[in-house]
This record gives C-alpha cells, structure tokens and sequence, in this order.
C-alpha cells in the first residue's frame, strides 16, 4: 500500500514537472520570437542609420562647396562618432553619446 501511494505520488510529481516544462517552453519560446524581432527591427534602424548618415555626408559636402563658390561661411557640423559607430558595427554596446 505504501509502495502504491509513492508511485502514485511520484506520478503526480511527474505531471507537475511535465506541465512546468511546458510552460517554460513557451516562456522560451516567446523570448525567442521577441529576440529575432528586435533582432530584425535593429538591422532595420541600423540600415536607416548608414543610409541617413550618408545623406548627411551628402548634404555636408554639397554645403562644403557651396561655401566655398559662395565664399559664405557656413557651420558644417561633424557627423557624430556614434552614426559612425552604429552604421559600421553590430556591437552589442549601446551608443553613448
């Protein structure tokens, strides 16, 4: 009787564990879908990123030569290091400007 009441307790313990491991499959799975999104959704921004910061370098150049057939001075801000940073690298560190 003892031996009957253990199985049976083990066999319970072994349906807890069984619908723990689900739910904790989903959890993963879930964190994995929202892993490969934002994964996606950044080199997404960082293709946006390379492409306005060549815009910029455009722009810069244009004004360059327009100051200087002009004879106008006119401020031509730096590209910022950190478009340079995130349109050539995939680091993991976030930018700190």
């Amino acid at each position: 009787m003892r031996k009957q009441q253990h199985l049976d307790e083990l066999i319970a313990q072994e349906s807890k564990m069984q619908e723990e491991n689900k739910k904790l499959r989903q959890m993963i799975d879930g964190a994995s879908e929202l892993y490969i999104n934002f994964a996606s959704e950044n080199n997404v921004l960082r293709a946006q990123v390379a492409e306005l910061t060549d815009r910029l370098r455009s722009l810069n150049s244009v004004l360059q030569i327009a100051s200087e057939v002009s004879g106008l001075a006119f401020d031509i801000p730096d590209i910022p290091v950190c478009l340079h940073a995130a349109a050539l690298s995939c680091s993991a560190h976030p930018c700190i400007c």
